[in-house]
Formats: structure tokens, sequence, C-alpha cells
């Protein structure tokens, strides 16, 4: 692993921290209705459905594996949290689990594009030769 490369990972997961505390410290601030969770469950959804598909484009097959996993688990995540805050609105009880749901949610999506990014990316920090 070459200096570079070590940077590049280096830069790149302190940003990832960084967001993570961000994005935590946004959804904790704004008092989020549970028709708030549920839009911001299917906004991740979204994504994670979309990179989920972008899957096979990664070149060598040893290097899709861990993102199918997290990619799997994360959208698991996010249907759960759909199903939950959707039931939520229609009884009316929306519990303390909502909260944790969408917590969890938003760090394995920040995990995800974490993996995904660097399963994306392995090619391009290898240096090249004439």
């Amino acid at each position: 692993m070459s200096f570079l490369d070590r940077r590049y990972r280096l830069v790149f997961t302190i940003l990832i921290l960084v967001y993570s505390l961000v994005f935590l410290a946004i959804l904790y601030e704004i008092p989020l209705t549970i028709f708030a969770i549920s839009d911001i469950a299917q906004t991740l959804l979204t994504v994670e459905g979309i990179l989920l598909g972008l899957t096979p484009l990664i070149e060598k097959p040893r290097h899709r594996v861990l993102p199918l996993s997290v990619g799997t688990l994360s959208v698991l995540v996010s249907l759960i949290t759909v199903v939950m805050s959707e039931s939520a609105k229609t009884t009316g009880f929306g519990g303390p689990y909502n909260w944790i749901l969408v917590f969890l949610d938003a760090e394995v999506f920040i995990i995800m594009l974490g993996v995904y990014y660097s399963s994306a990316m392995r090619r391009s920090f290898r240096r090249r030769g004439p």
C-alpha cells in the first residue's frame, strides 16, 4: 500500500466520520414527525437500491462481496424502518423504536457509501505503469 493510497483512505475515513456526526446531529436536533421519518427512510431506500443495482459494475467478483452484503443489510434496515413508520402512521403510535431505526438506517447508509466508494475506487488508487 503506497503513501498516496493510505492518505486517500485516511482522508475518506475522516470525511465519513464527520459526515456521519453531522448527519446524526441534524437528525437529533430537528424534531422529526413519523411522516418525516417515513420520507427519510424511503429516500435512503431508493439510493441504497440504486447502489445495490450498480454492484455488478464493480470489476472483480471478489470485490463485489462486501458491497453486496452491506447493501443487502442496508436495504433490509431501510425496509424495516419504512414498514414500522408506516404502521405507526396508521395506528397513531410512534414509539421510541422509530427513532432508533432511523438512526440505525442513517448509520448503515453511511457505512454503505464508504464500502461502495472504496470498492469502486480500488482500481483508481493503483499506480498505472507505462
